[in-house]
């Protein structure tokens, strides 16, 4: 009897505990006190909750939480007075988690639609602690939706946090504008804070948290397909808006559509069609994505683009593109406001603009508050020295923050003089010294991984031999100092712009024969490298060393050559019209007085042949209408300009800017011959006969020794080339387009399975038959495969062939 009245008494003495556990989300054992009169006794905890817990590792050592399947029958039915009770029984460890359970713990909060991930995956445990949940709990349902959302949510977090929360005036124009305008612009320099401040107007309206409403973060800071194809947008667009609902089958249909439509795309290549079907597939997509989210009760889209442009001169043809695509969303898209944040004003149809700059005192007070400087004498200094410049105002509070003095005399040096010497101040407070020698001089190279700093920044850095192990370590300490670095998605660690912009003159003249060692290292390092990053950061190190041809300029395409246009600033200005032929970037003329007419018109030879690489004629076609006709004896100009306008349908203005080319080049070469056999083609479909004596007969290509002719390829020989040219191509993807829209989009619904948009299917249907071999009986498969389309022929019908003199082509005809 005594045996069982002691396990009794221990049983009843273990619930006593529990009680008190139950509502903790963790805590000390030897400090735990249980629900009854009876204190509890050195280790007893302990010892009778060994088997009760789950132990878990914390800063200040080990804690316990107790098994949920024991908290269930201790919380079951209690009233929220008796869970504060017990909650009042015991300090337990402070945490965020531990205020999120005390706060739900006695009702509900309606600030929940705006918890992170973090706060959220806490309440979802908290409700698995209850059987059944109390009433105010969410439920398992609602929290998965408000957990999918915060996870899409997580970039507007880490930019709407604390700063700038003072810019109340121009927050609520923000919050008017923002509401008012179908697009609006937000524009200011570098460091002003546009993306913080549109963060915290877009998470404002989430927190109402409307299930009618619905956003979309894309961030365009950085290379990426979501301007240039606007089919990448919607499928990114449709992704995160999936996400949000998941509960939403005809918005899942339409990501995985818009998901197939990118794949379908890009197995069709780059060639002639492509941009239009790209166009048309956008059409589709967001037609069909338009009408799941109203399906679905969702009646406003918020898109935020961040950042459009980083450089002081954006290309006309992407702010075009911009425009285009978001004219296509706002056709579509139900109650669609996109907000795009920009360095400069856009010229976009329709669009509002907002420009941000200095703080007004209450706000620059409050800013560096925020910031960590809390001591008034302190904020006075960084007030006096910063004025109402944020970014001035950030290294400053950051220098105090960190534990440095600021120099009074700098309060009336010239703002670029103060920002460096502050720069400087915040690379000194960097420990330990090898961490603060891999950001200054290590920051000429924009990129760090380990392989990088091993290979490139070790010797000129004076780390010594960096082994693997050691320079994992490096790593991470670089990465605390989060003031002046920061770590890009893939891992690799870069500097802040702006405090890398800074710096850069300074080393300049600091240390010059450093920085140039650097730079000559990082471009050979990416040289030996063929991904799409090393091949940019090749580029931008050439440059940089004053390198303008080369090898390594022939690797850089349109897409590696966008990773360039925030670098522009920071290169020679010599280098300017080569760097903005392969980045899109449109230079004022003013801004290129250096540049040689040769500069100029490669320049703009690139820029065209980018175009015609990504099948974007129009565009071309425009651009050759905003420039003055070639001024050089042998411009390359004429063979782009010349394909161009064939592409365009233009053959007689195309055919003689080929004789133009041709008459100025030596016959012998690749290109040349290319172009000859397509003039040739040209003046006879003209049925030119004057041309084509003055062309005459095609120059041989040289012949090879024996030895050393490759082998025939595999399945070489008639019927393997295209035998529709790329103006015939373009032509017949754009009637199949046309004359099969209208049928299948009346074929589609939410219940059909999920297939490629109709454009990007016949646009890939087509490129690829127009390069298969005819089949055993001297049929052409494309011939078939077009008989089966309505309306479409082989052949379309032409005009007399002769070009519209209005439209811009130099008068070559």
């Amino acid at each position: 009897m005594m045996a069982v009245a002691q396990n009794q008494g221990c049983a009843e003495r273990r619930a006593a505990f529990h009680r008190s556990a139950a509502v903790l989300w963790q805590f000390e054992p030897d400090a735990l006190e249980p629900d009854d009169d009876q204190p509890a006794a050195p280790g007893e905890a302990r010892a009778l909750l060994r088997l009760d817990v789950a132990r878990l590792r914390t800063p200040r050592g080990d804690a316990w939480t107790l098994k949920d399947a024991l908290r269930r029958p201790v919380l079951r039915g209690a009233a929220p007075g008796d869970l504060a009770a017990l909650r009042a029984r015991n300090p337990a460890i402070a945490s965020r988690e531990q205020a999120l359970v005390d706060r739900w713990l006695v009702g509900p909060d309606p600030e929940l639609a705006s918890y992170d991930f973090n706060a959220l995956a806490v309440v979802a445990r908290l409700v698995t602690w209850f059987d059944p949940p109390p009433a105010h709990l969410p439920s398992a349902e609602e929290i998965d939706r408000l957990r999918a959302r915060a996870r899409v949510r997580e970039p507007l977090d880490r930019l709407g946090g604390v700063r700038f929360r003072g810019r109340a005036r121009e927050l609520e124009r923000l919050r008017r504008l923002a509401a008012e305008s179908r697009i609006l612009v937000v524009h200011g320099p570098s460091g002003v804070g546009k993306s913080t401040l549109t963060a915290r107007v877009v998470l404002d309206g989430l927190a109402a948290g409307d299930p009618a409403d619905a956003f979309a973060y894309i961030d365009l800071d950085g290379p990426g397909e979501a301007v240039s194809d606007g089919v990448g947008l919607i499928a990114e667009l449709a992704r995160q808006l999936s996400v949000q609902r998941p509960d939403a089958a005809g918005v899942a249909h339409a990501t995985a559509r818009a998901a197939l439509t990118v794949a379908e795309l890009a197995r069709g290549g780059g060639g002639p069609g492509h941009a239009l079907a790209r166009v048309a597939s956008s059409r589709e997509l967001a037609a069909q994505l338009g009408a799941a989210l109203r399906a679905t009760g969702i009646g406003r889209v918020t898109l935020m683009l961040d950042t459009f442009d980083d450089t002081p001169y954006p290309s006309a043809d992407r702010v075009r593109q911009l425009g285009d695509q978001l004219g296509v969303l706002d056709a579509h898209l139900p109650g669609l406001h996109a907000i795009v944040v920009s360095r400069v004003p856009l010229a976009l149809p329709g669009a509002a603009a907002l420009e941000l700059g200095a703080l007004d005192p209450e706000s620059a007070e409050t800013y560096v508050r925020e910031l960590g400087v809390k001591d008034d004498a302190a904020v006075r200094a960084v007030l006096d020295l910063g004025g109402a410049d944020p970014l001035s105002l950030w290294l400053a509070a950051t220098v105090v923050a960190g534990g440095g003095a600021l120099d009074p005399a700098l309060a009336a040096a010239p703002t670029g003089d103060a920002q460096r010497a502050l720069c400087r101040q915040l690379v000194a407070q960097v420990h330990p010294p090898e961490t603060q020698r891999l950001i200054y001089p290590g920051l000429v190279v924009r990129r760090i991984t380990c392989e990088i700093l091993r290979q490139v920044l070790a010797g000129p850095c004076r780390l010594g031999d960096v082994t693997e192990a050691r320079a994992l370590e490096l790593m991470t300490q670089l990465g605390r100092e989060v003031a002046l670095v920061r770590c890009a998605s893939d891992g690799a660690i870069e500097a802040r712009s702006q405090v890398r912009q800074l710096l850069l003159a300074e080393l300049g003249r600091d240390q010059p024969g450093v920085v140039r060692e650097l730079h000559a290292r990082a471009a050979a390092y990416h040289d030996a490298r063929d991904d799409e990053s090393s091949v940019a950061e090749a580029a931008y190190h050439h440059f940089a060393l004053g390198e303008l041809h080369g090898p390594w300029l022939d690797r850089l395409t349109p897409r590696s050559g966008d990773r360039l246009r925030g670098a522009l600033d920071e290169l020679p200005e010599r280098a300017w019209p080569v760097v903005a032929s392969y980045a899109g970037i449109d230079i004022p003329p003013e801004r290129l007085t250096g540049a040689t007419p040769d500069d100029l018109e490669h320049g703009l030879a690139r820029r065209l042949e980018a175009l015609l690489r990504d099948d974007r004629v129009e565009d071309a076609l425009a651009l050759i209408s905003r420039s003055q006709p070639p001024q050089l004896s042998g411009s390359e100009l004429w063979r782009w300009e010349a394909r161009v306008l064939r592409l365009a349908g233009r053959p007689r203005s195309a055919l003689a800017a080929f004789e133009r080319s041709l008459a100025e080049h030596d016959g012998s070469t690749p290109a040349a011959r290319a172009d000859h056999a397509l003039a040739i083609a040209l003046a006879e479909e003209l049925h030119d006969g004057r041309a084509l004596t003055r062309l005459g007969p095609p120059v041989p290509a040289p012949v090879a020794p024996p030895a050393a002719a490759p082998a025939a390829p595999a399945g070489a020989g008639a019927g393997t080339e295209p035998w529709l040219d790329d103006h015939a191509l373009r032509v017949l993807v754009a009637d199949a387009i046309d004359a099969t829209s209208r049928s299948v989009t009346a074929a589609q619904s939410a219940a059909a399975p999920v297939a490629p948009a109709a454009a990007a299917t016949l646009y890939t249907t087509a490129a690829r038959l127009n390069r298969t071999p005819r089949a055993p009986d001297g049929s052409v498969p494309l011939q078939a495969w077009v008989d089966t389309l309505p309306g479409v022929h082989l052949y379309p019908p032409i005009d007399d062939r002769n070009d519209d003199p209005g439209d811009g082509d130099h008068g070559l005809s």
